[in-house]
């Protein structure tokens, strides 16, 4: 199954943005800026007060919305409480604000229906300064996962995306340069990686996507090595509209059920999921590059 993202920008306001995705894990970021950052607005419905994923009681038996804090190592959800004793129709959980820049779980259970997620917000016109958790050096010595998303409503090419002058630190063979990461509907999990060093070409992205999308969500692994990147600064992207409207429309791929992928962590399980829990398999070396 394919999703669309749709979005109609005008000016420095975002009109408009709908993100729709299925059952299973969806990995998402809000491409714009959000008014206002609880929990609540961000899901509400066009009445502004229900909400668009669905709930149910225990939390079990409702959609999830999780995030992973690469500094904690720990993930915060919340869950949409409909049924059950007490406050009805209410937000549950530690997990209470959605801001930009960051990536998120959605969690469609598989007995209810796909969802199309409006979003409504103000489009990024400067820079953003997203902060990085370097790699830890330990014990024991570990990558960080910084869990991103990229506020711009067009496509940024990753050369142009200013990870590289930020701190992202490149490498040869694949397995000593960070890597960024997103789901492919088929596949599983794609990554790019910034090679230096080895034969052929110097200096260039290599991997299996070379372009950020708006509402897609990002894992930036920094490596144990690597203790010094704290802030990537992405600037506005060079296609940037500078008036008039941009309509963007495409098909964007679905993301795959975190259990078929190379990340192996339990979800609703008590326990606080640690690092152990979110390394990837290293991708073998690619013949593509850009």
């Amino acid at each position: 199954m394919k999703v669309k993202i749709s979005l109609v920008v005008v000016l420095a306001t975002l009109m408009a943005t709908t993100l729709a995705f299925g059952q299973g894990f969806n990995l998402v970021s809000w491409p714009l800026i959000v008014h206002d950052t609880g929990i609540q607005p961000a899901f509400a419905d066009s009445m502004g007060t229900g909400c668009q994923i669905t709930g149910g009681f225990p939390s079990a038996q409702s959609d999830a919305v999780e995030y992973f804090n690469a500094a904690t190592e720990l993930y915060t959800s919340a869950w949409y409480k409909v049924g059950g004793p007490g406050p009805q129709n209410v937000w549950q959980g530690d997990l209470t604000t959605i801001e930009p820049d960051k990536a998120y779980w959605i969690t469609i259970l598989t007995a209810h229906p796909a969802v199309t997620l409006t979003m409504t917000g103000s489009v990024a016109s400067t820079s953003r300064l997203i902060p990085i958790q370097p790699g830890f050096v330990g014990p024991p010595a570990r990558s960080a996962f910084n869990f991103v998303g990229s506020c711009f409503a067009v496509p940024c090419s990753l050369k142009d995306a200013g990870l590289v002058a930020s701190g992202f630190t490149g490498g040869f063979p694949s397995s000593t340069s960070d890597l960024i990461q997103y789901f492919d509907s088929v596949t599983g999990w794609k990554s790019a990686w910034y090679k230096v060093g080895g034969p052929g070409p110097q200096n260039v992205w290599q991997g299996d996507f070379f372009t950020l999308e708006p509402g897609f969500g990002y894992v930036i692994e920094v490596l144990n090595s690597h203790t010094t990147w704290t802030l990537w600064t992405y600037p506005v992207p060079p296609d940037y509209s500078k008036g008039g409207k941009v309509v963007l429309g495409g098909e964007a791929k679905t993301r795959i059920p975190m259990g078929q992928s190379s990340y192996t962590r339990a979800l609703r399980s008590t326990a606080p999921a640690t690092y152990q829990s979110l390394a990837p398999e290293k991708v073998v070396e690619s013949k593509k590059t850009r």
